[in-house]
């Protein structure tokens, strides 16, 4: 209850889970917590498996 990133959970639902959607909140320049930005990771390893997301990482620019 008292973590300093403990909000952030709740401002990742606010945009669509698509890989495209993440990876430009990610680019942003939002200051994410390592915590948050590790969670989102999961998620996307998760939905779309880590060779697609490091793809798509690495292709973001």
């Amino acid at each position: 209850m008292h973590a300093a990133d403990r909000g952030e959970a709740a401002q990742l639902s606010t945009f669509p889970l698509t890989l495209e959607a993440a990876l430009r909140e990610l680019a942003s320049g939002r200051r994410w917590r390592s915590t948050a930005r590790m969670r989102l990771l999961q998620v996307l390893f998760h939905l779309y498996g880590v060779d697609e997301v490091q793809r798509a990482l690495a292709h973001q620019g």
